[in-house]
Order: C-alpha cells, then structure tokens, then sequence
C-alpha cells in the first residue's frame, strides 16, 4: 500500500512511499514479487552513517526481483548502503543498466545478487570509495558492442577517482 504507515500485514508497495522517510538504521525488506521501473532516478538519496548503515535486503527465502525495463537501478549519491538478495533484470536500452553507480556513493556493499538480461550488468565510476561487491551472480548480457558484465570504471571528475573497492567471489558468465 501507499498508506503513511508500514507494517508487516500493510507493507508499502512502492520505493515512492517511503522514500523521504528513511533515516540511518533502517531496514529495508523486500518481498517476492516483481517490481517495475524501481531504484531509478539516483536511489538512494538518502545516507546512513559508520554505525548506523541503511539496508535493502530481501525477506528471508523470497526473492524480489527488480525489472528494470527501460531504466536502471541507480545506487547513489547515498552512502553505508547495504544491498542484499535482490534481482535486477530487462534493462535492454544502451543506458540500462542493471544497477549504476556514481556520484561519490561510498561505503557501499552489494552482495548476494543477481544480475541478469541487462545492457551492463554493473556500471560504475565517478568517486566511488570502499566498495564492496561480493558473491553476486552477472550474467545474459546484451550482445551488443560495447556491453559488460561488470563495469567499475574510473573518471576524474568533480566526484574524483575511484578508490578501495573489492570484487570478489562473484560469477560472470555470457557477456558479449
């Protein structure tokens, strides 16, 4: 629902609902279920802090599963953002992405992810500090020129270069 209140029996439906409302601590959980054109237009905004890190997790034994479209999954400018157990898939426009990063977002970590049937998997540059990216699957990328599994570029830009980032323990297959 879109209601002022959350609750297990009334959850929000939507990123929309309650994206001006979180704060440093709060949890995320996401149930099964498809969800359409979400995470885009520069999610999350919001930063948590060294103590208190913002979560965006699924429900433990479901699988939420973000199609992207036309779109992409946008982490940043927000920092100590973790993101667990999600789903990105359809993003078959050469600006999709599966997720993208940019923007100095840092403190980041994604893990235990799937990335599938997107333009480039992962896209990342501009300022990216203490990353990490662990255990994720990449996979059945666009076969056109240019495309990636994984991409974690780096451009000297107003947000500076990219700096302590971590890729490990990940599976990337059919790229193109």
């Amino acid at each position: 629902s879109t209601a002022e209140y959350n609750s297990p029996k009334k959850p929000w439906a939507t990123f929309e609902a309650f994206r001006g409302t979180l704060e440093p601590g709060d949890m995320i959980i996401m149930r099964g279920g498809t969800y359409h054109n979400t995470l885009a237009n520069e999610f999350p905004t919001k930063s948590g802090t060294a103590d208190n890190r913002i979560y965006l997790v699924n429900y433990p034994g479901e699988t939420p599963i973000i199609d992207v479209a036309n779109g992409q999954c946008s982490i940043g400018p927000g920092h100590y953002w973790t993101i667990d157990g999600i789903l990105i898939q359809n993003s078959a426009t050469q600006a999709g992405r599966g997720f993208t990063a940019s923007k100095g977002a840092s403190h980041i970590v994604v893990r235990n992810m799937e990335v599938r049937s997107t333009t480039n998997g992962a896209f990342a540059m501009g300022g990216l500090n203490d990353w990490l990216v662990e255990n994720n699957v990449f996979h059945d990328q666009d076969d056109k020129p240019g495309t990636h599994n994984v991409y974690f570029g780096s451009r000297n830009n107003e947000y500076g270069l990219n700096s302590d980032i971590i890729f490990r323990n990940n599976i990337c297959y059919h790229a193109y």
